[in-house]
C-alpha cells in the first residue's frame, strides 16, 4: 500500500506546532513588555524619591524635589503633624510615614537623612528645649527603625538658616517646623 504524502496537509501541522512552541515566548515577550511601560526610568534613587514624594504629599506633607541627582528630597512638617500636643511623643499616622521611608532608604548604604528644626534666635515664642528633644527623638525612632545611626543627622538651626518655602515662615520663627532631608549620600 502507497501512503500519500500531501505537501499542504505537512506545512499547515508544522506551522501549527511552530506557532504552538512559540506561543509562550511571544506571551512572555508581551507582559515583559507591558511591565517595562509600567516601570519608571531613572536610577535607583529617583524611584526612592518619587515615592518618597507620593508618600509625603499622600499625607499632606510639602515636598521639595531635588534639583539635581545627588540633592536631597526635602520634606517639611508642623510639630502638631509629628507629635502629640506638646510632647515629644510621635503619632501613629506620622510613625508609619516614617517607617515606610526609612524601608525604601535601607536599600541604599550611602544614603543618608537629616533631621532639622528651625526656631528664633533667642527663643522669644517657642519653647527651645522642646524643640530639641523633638529633634532628638526622631533621629532615635529612625534608628530604630533601621536606619544607621551614625547616617542620621539632627540638629536645631535659627530661623536666618532656613531656605524652604515661604509658607513656613511663621512655623520656622515659632519653632513649630521641622524639615526632614533625604540625602542620596
Amino acid at each position: 500500500m502507497k501512503t500519500l504524502w500531501n505537501p499542504a496537509l505537512i506545512a499547515g501541522a508544522l506551522a501549527s506546532l511552530l506557532f504552538a512552541a512559540c506561543l509562550p515566548t511571544a506571551a512572555a515577550e508581551a507582559i515583559d513588555a507591558a511591565l517595562a511601560l509600567e516601570a519608571p526610568a531613572g536610577t535607583p534613587w529617583q524611584h526612592i524619591v518619587a515615592s518618597i514624594d507620593s508618600r509625603a504629599r499622600d499625607q499632606g506633607i510639602t515636598t521639595v524635589s531635588p534639583a539635581t541627582s545627588q540633592a536631597p528630597i526635602r520634606l517639611f512638617v508642623e510639630t502638631s503633624t509629628i507629635f502629640r500636643g506638646d510632647s515629644r511623643e510621635i503619632s501613629p499616622a506620622f510613625a508609619d510615614l516614617l517607617s515606610a521611608l526609612v524601608t525604601l532608604m535601607q536599600g541604599q548604604p550611602d544614603a543618608r537623612i537629616s533631621v532639622l528644626g528651625y526656631g528664633d534666635s533667642p527663643a522669644v515664642r517657642y519653647n527651645p528645649v522642646l524643640l530639641g528633644l523633638r529633634v532628638r527623638r526622631l533621629r532615635t525612632f529612625l534608628a530604630n527603625q533601621g536606619m544607621p545611626f551614625k547616617q542620621i543627622k539632627a540638629s536645631v538651626k535659627s530661623h536666618e538658616h532656613y531656605d524652604g518655602p515661604v509658607e513656613f515662615a511663621q512655623g520656622v520663627a515659632t519653632g513649630r517646623l521641622i524639615e526632614l532631608r533625604f540625602h542620596p549620600r
